[in-house]
Parts: structure tokens; sequence; C-alpha cells
């Protein structure tokens, strides 16, 4: 089982990544479902954003695997 009682899956993402630590950008991308990792929401400490520029994707869910380009 995954981290919050389903089915597991990997995902690997091969890119190059930002980091993003800008309060308001975290305001425009939470969602509630995030507070099971992050307990004070944006005022987590600590709390970055990681913006990947994927060049290639592979994933597997434990029946399936597969690979996606853009």
């Amino acid at each position: 089982m995954g981290l919050v009682g389903k089915p597991g899956a990997m995902v690997h993402v091969q890119g190059h990544a930002s980091l993003i630590d800008v309060r308001a950008t975290f305001e425009e991308h939470w969602v509630p479902e995030l507070e099971y990792w992050s307990k004070e929401g944006i005022d987590t400490p600590g709390m970055i954003m990681i913006h990947v520029h994927a060049d290639r994707s592979h994933y597997w869910d434990g029946m399936e695997a597969g690979e996606v380009r853009p």
C-alpha cells in the first residue's frame, strides 16, 4: 500500500529543476490534501517547491510501467 492507503506507484523524472520559495506561489498551488505532509500549511518551516522541466519521465504502478517524453 502507498502512503495514503492506495496502491503504491513510483515516478522517476529526469530534467532540470529550479527551487521556489515564494509565499505567493505556495498560496497559488496549495491544496488542503498537502496538510497530510505539511501540518503548518504554507508556513511550514523549510517549505520549498521544486519546479522540474522534465526531459523524460518513467512510471511504475506495480502492474504497468512506461515512459513519457514531452
